[in-house]
């Protein structure tokens, strides 16, 4: 995945990541190799995480135009609004777009 993402993404790159960094202490280690500046969107294993480990951190939701980012599904999106989010892995049964790693080869993709 480290290798992935670095050919995807540049040192001045932006990245949106939706949430869970990483397990069991790592996400220093591994937010070390990694291109871009990234903006985490605090999943539910990123708890203990802060900006001083390499990320901007936003609690909740971001919203960009009409997209809203979010970890987990939104269970009401207002009228005219996407919800993109994580989380979720395999299961599509939500409203939204899910783009956890299990939806985009493992890679990142990028945000239009």
């Amino acid at each position: 995945m480290i290798k992935k993402w670095n050919e995807k993404v540049g040192d001045n790159d932006i990245v949106l990541h939706l949430g869970d960094f990483a397990f069991k202490g790592r996400a220093r280690e591994i937010r070390n190799r990694l291109n871009g500046t990234i903006i985490l969107i605090r999943g539910n294993h990123d708890y203990n995480l802060t900006e001083g480990e390499g990320f901007i951190i936003v609690d909740g939701s971001l919203t960009i135009g009409n997209k809203i980012l979010s970890h987990r599904p939104l269970e009401i999106i207002p009228e005219g609004f996407i919800n993109i989010f994580g989380h979720i892995h395999h299961n599509k049964a939500y409203s939204g777009e899910c783009v956890c790693v299990e939806q985009t080869n493992y890679e990142p993709i990028e945000f239009k």
